[in-house]
């Protein structure tokens, strides 16, 4: 799943011992703001 694949990779280059590592849902946001989120992350 995504999720491990980028959890690993942080592991493997982060400088902490023990990073923050999370994922949290949105639940609801701007229009404009969730439009250029989708758009950033394609």
């Amino acid at each position: 799943d995504l999720f491990a694949r980028v959890e690993s990779a942080i592991k493997k280059l982060h400088s902490y011992e023990t990073p923050e590592i999370i994922a949290v849902p949105i639940v609801n946001g701007s229009k404009e703001y969730l439009k250029w989120l989708d758009e950033s992350l394609e």
